[in-house]
């Protein structure tokens, strides 16, 4: 019991669900059979686009972005759709790979998922990042009844966990990650490092993350806590120009897929 009333689950593969309450009913707690759940066969997306439930918490789970069709999950058409599904105060969680993930991806996600929300939240754990995400500031700040919340959940999940212990896997609040953009990207960089249904720049960008060797999570981590941090932007009016102008490119095969 994490104190929710109600838990709606979207999942496109049936398969999964089936398999879960099999062999990991014991770390799930059985979850897709308790009272209050219902699972829905379907695009998460397309569930949130499709129906007007608001809800507390929207949690999202991609094992990676670059699977096909994945960084629908981080366009800001996505973030605009749900905001409008979040309940006052309602705050979204979304998994970030870190691993494969070059520095100017992660930040035009981050950009991406800020041109919808006014507080976006960075942490990190197991080695991934998680955004923690809302419009809502009270529920930015400090919550003596989400902490409660939290607490349940945390430790039905383990025993020794504490919202202390979350708390110290916060890398930048939602002040840090502003100043973050606005070093890296500046002004012009804040309004054209998008990844939109239009302009798929992470849909394209992303799978070229596999062929990197360095360790891309330790250079993320650099843009918020490295002593170089505050050197300089990484968009130069240069990149920003070639930026706007593969957006575009982008855009207009978008329109037409079948011509030039």
């Amino acid at each position: 019991d994490q104190g929710f009333a109600q838990l709606d689950i979207a999942e496109l593969a049936p398969d999964i669900v089936r398999l879960a309450d099999r062999h990991f009913a014991g770390i799930n707690h059985g979850v897709s059979g308790q009272r209050g759940v219902h699972v829905f066969y379907t695009d998460g997306r397309n569930y949130l686009l499709t129906q007007n439930k608001r809800y507390d918490l929207i949690t999202i789970e991609r094992t990676s972005i670059w699977s096909a069709g994945a960084a629908n999950l981080y366009n800001r058409e996505f973030y605009q759709i749900a905001a409008t599904r979040l309940a006052p105060g309602g705050v979204l969680q979304q998994r970030v790979p870190l691993h494969h993930m070059r520095p100017i991806d992660f930040i035009t996600l981050v950009n991406s998922a800020r041109a919808v929300f006014k507080y976006v939240n960075f942490y990190v754990g197991g080695g991934q990042g998680i955004l923690v995400i809302t419009n809502d500031t009270a529920a930015a700040v400090q919550n003596p009844a989400a902490e409660a919340v939290l607490t349940r959940g945390l430790q039905a999940a383990h025993a020794t966990a504490t919202v202390p212990g979350l708390k110290a896997s916060l890398v930048a609040d939602a002040n840090a990650v502003d100043q973050m953009l606005t070093r890296k990207l500046g002004p012009a960089g804040e309004r054209l490092f998008l990844s939109t249904d239009n302009n798929l720049y992470l849909e394209y960008a992303t799978p070229k993350g596999n062929a990197v060797t360095t360790d891309t999570a330790q250079q993320i981590l650099g843009l918020f806590t490295s002593p170089s941090a505050a050197a300089g932007p990484v968009a130069s009016v240069a990149s920003v120009q070639q930026f706007a102008s593969a957006a575009s490119a982008r855009a207009r095969l978008a329109r037409n897929p079948g011509g030039a």
